[in-house]
């Protein structure tokens, strides 16, 4: 059997070692590590991974076509919900994100997630590319704030929201391998643990899941099948993906936000009519407000593409979307040196529904 895998980097170490000893014929594609973050930049990268593998098949430039086009990746954020299977079944794991994989299942997973609330969870390849855990990241990461904003004001309060993204965790959990020895990225994950304040504690993986996505083994609890001519759907249920008919012709289109960008709707105005019930508000250089606000990450996807537009109100905006405890996803929109509009012109665009 052949299978083509859309990967995320973080597996390379383990879908590398089980491939190599793997009866099917493999190919591997890497796409980049962390994107998660992002769910609307990941969705559409992996779209367009899909739509250049169909083209290569079109071109016969792929001499033989998969029999499965399987993802390397978790829900991640929702961002694998939309890609559409063409003529080709589409395979993806039933799992909420690569701790998942790392486990060896979903039931693992949320077993560990109520037993271990608020874990901020690492193994080798989180430890070996993720540089928030270095120990000399703050000082790197405040010279980097004091290049860009130069106001001692402005850098004090970034690095004291900064330090405040872990107050909602608990432990760090660490995902073991027997892949090869992790014991050097196991201790700098030990010594994050105890710099943060944070409870340390290191579980087996298990390369169970992984195991059964090499070998085609997409037994129905554990794997969604994509027939052609339908797309992954998003479910409230322990399934939590499953496949839905749609139009091939419009499948692979970019998914859009529920609210287009720069057409916010009032559910944000009250960051600008009370920032004291939602947020800090302080003065920043040059006279722009700085602002701090969380919102769910139900409503991140619409900040992706509206960020850009939030740096026309003069106005050196933070925005961070929380899931359960942990805050995800950070975004700042750079200050611009627009002066911000008075407040009639602000209650005129709220009007509008428009966010400036």
């Amino acid at each position: 059997m052949r299978l083509y895998i859309l990967g995320c980097r973080v597996l390379t170490r383990e879908l590398s070692a089980l491939i190599a000893n793997c009866r099917n014929d493999i190919d591997l594609a890497w796409l980049l590590q962390g994107m998660h973050d992002t769910p609307v930049i990941l969705h559409s990268q992996l779209e367009a991974a899909l739509e250049e593998l169909y083209l290569q098949i079109d071109k016969k430039m792929q001499k033989r076509i998969p029999d499965y086009i399987v993802l390397g990746y978790g829900l991640c954020s929702k961002a694998i919900v939309g890609l559409a299977a063409k003529n080709i079944p589409l395979v993806a794991p039933r799992t909420e994100d690569c701790i998942g994989l790392f486990l060896g299942s979903q039931d693992r997973y949320l077993d560990y997630f109520f037993q271990y609330q608020g874990t901020y969870w690492l193994n080798s390849r989180w430890v070996a590319d993720c540089p928030d855990i270095d120990e000399d990241y703050e000082e790197k990461l405040r010279q980097e704030y004091m290049e860009q904003y130069e106001d001692e004001d402005i850098v004090d309060y970034l690095m004291t929201a900064h330090r405040g993204s872990l107050r909602n965790y608990r432990y760090v959990g660490y995902i073991s391998t027997d892949t090869y020895d992790d014991g050097e990225e196991k201790e700098k994950a030990r010594r994050f643990a105890e710099r943060s304040g944070l409870e340390f504690f290191e579980k087996e993986g298990s390369n169970q899941l992984l195991q059964k996505l090499v070998n085609a083994d997409f037994d129905e609890k554990n794997f969604l099948i994509v027939p052609p001519g339908h797309k992954i759907e998003y479910t409230n249920g322990p399934e939590r993906i499953s496949p839905f008919r749609c139009d091939i012709a419009g499948a692979c289109q970019t998914r859009q936000p529920e609210i287009q960008a720069g057409k916010m709707r009032r559910i944000f105005y009250p960051v600008y009519q009370n920032s004291e019930k939602t947020g800090r508000r302080r003065t920043g250089r040059n006279g722009a407000a700085l602002f701090y606000a969380m919102f769910p990450c139900a409503i991140s996807d619409c900040f992706h593409n509206t960020v850009p537009n939030l740096t026309r109100c003069g106005t050196l905006v933070r925005i961070s979307f929380y899931s359960g405890s942990p805050v995800l996803f950070r975004y700042i929109a750079s200050e611009v040196s627009q002066p911000a509009r008075n407040t009639e012109s602000r209650k005129r665009r709220h009007t509008e529904n428009e966010i400036y």
